[in-house]
């Protein structure tokens, strides 16, 4: 519980730096996908488990095309949080609070290999 909170303060920061010029939440998701990050892993796979979820099998084909789906939506979406409204921050944010299984599959696909 405490992490999600966690999770959720920093979102509503990077969401309100995010309606400056820069935005900041989309490049931060753009380099998750691009790096992947093992602890970034470690904390969406610490976030579902609370709620009892178990892990999904996940194949091993198709992650790089999910990887580069994945990179032209936040592309799109960096584009449109020039904007006023932070885009991104605020699908971030519904994906902490409701923990939907399509957030959790994106990131099991995306670290498969």
């Amino acid at each position: 519980m405490w992490l999600r909170i966690k999770i959720l303060l920093l979102l509503i920061i990077l969401g309100v730096i995010g309606i400056g010029p820069v935005p900041t939440t989309s490049l931060i998701c753009i380099y998750l996908l691009i790096f992947r990050p093992l602890n970034f892993k470690m904390m969406v796979d610490e976030v579902y488990q609370l709620d009892g979820s178990t892990d999904m099998i996940v194949d091993d084909d198709g992650y790089i095309m999910t990887r580069i789906i994945t990179l032209c939506v936040l592309v799109v979406l960096a584009i449109s949080d020039l904007g006023p409204v932070p885009t991104v921050s605020l699908i971030c944010i519904y994906a902490v609070i409701f923990r939907p299984l399509w957030f959790k599959s994106l990131v099991d696909r995306i670290y498969a290999a």
